[in-house]
């Protein structure tokens, strides 16, 4: 459970930290509008490599069509469970159970892991990266590392965001049920604890649901302030001067045209 005024400040922290980062991506930018190529979804697709086809491409859609059912259930989630029509949310065992479901999707979300660490490279003073790898396994040690360390050597305050909101035995409890919801206590027992540093026996519903909204507003808030940063180009012609890629991966200067109809991206090597 939580209070509309708890929320509100999760909510308002983790929207500073948001802007807070992309602030430090525009400020140590090693070139002129880099950070487009993080907007526009610069990415390098594999299996054009070989082709006639440029595998360097502008506006690679697929990562986000792919996740779009689960980014719709989120969204209606959050408006459903977390409008606060009362002052506090309520917890069912129905309700938890779906929130470890999102929790769990949301933390193995590859699109929305590469959207982290490569606003993570971006943070400092780094080339964006068209070639991002989340691993099939070990997340939980490329969240950490690759990511959340990234950002905390930054100095940025998004590693706060995500120290309290991943942990991955909480993922792995639910994947692989191992867990029991004691609605009594109120509490969620952990069956695979483990007596590490990190391990917990149980968290309290009131705990669990920090980090659940810490996550659920990590992903929504990045997703927005991308769409608001791209509706803030300007459409079309002349565009914007940013360095592309040829097809041997090699940095050419290029022009980058944003086209506000399609909400989309296409560049042109000069």
């Amino acid at each position: 459970m939580i209070n509309v005024n708890n929320f509100s400040a999760i909510n308002n922290e983790v929207i500073e930290a948001i802007d807070e980062a992309f602030k430090a991506v525009i400020d140590s930018s090693p070139r002129e509008n880099e950070v487009l190529l993080f907007l526009a979804n610069a990415h390098l697709n594999k299996s054009f490599i070989g082709s006639s086809i440029n595998p360097y491409v502008i506006d690679y859609r697929v990562d986000s069509l792919n996740d779009m059912d689960r980014l719709e259930n989120l969204q209606e989630y959050l408006q459903d469970r977390y409008s606060f029509k009362d002052s506090n949310s309520t917890d069912t065992r129905f309700s938890l159970s779906i929130e470890l479901m999102i929790y769990t999707h949301l933390w193995e979300s590859k699109t929305f892991l590469k959207s982290l660490k490569n606003l993570a490279i971006l943070s400092g003073g780094n080339k964006h990266d068209w070639n991002i790898e989340v691993p099939n396994m070990g997340k939980h040690k490329f969240i950490r590392e690759e990511i959340r360390d990234v950002f905390k050597g930054n100095g940025l305050k998004i590693h706060h965001v995500i120290s309290k909101g991943f942990h991955s035995q909480l993922r792995n409890a639910f994947a692989h049920s191992e867990y029991s919801i004691a609605l009594n206590e109120p509490q969620f027992n952990l069956l695979n604890y483990t007596n590490s540093p990190w391990g917990m026996e149980y968290i309290s519903f009131d705990d669990w649901t920090e980090k659940f909204c810490y996550s659920l507003l990590l992903n929504w808030r990045l997703l927005e302030k991308i769409s608001a940063l791209r509706q803030l180009l300007q459409e079309g012609e002349p565009g914007y001067r940013v360095f592309l890629k040829d097809k041997l991966g090699e940095d050419v200067p290029g022009i980058l045209l944003y086209h506000e109809g399609q909400d989309g991206f296409t560049g042109r090597l000069l």
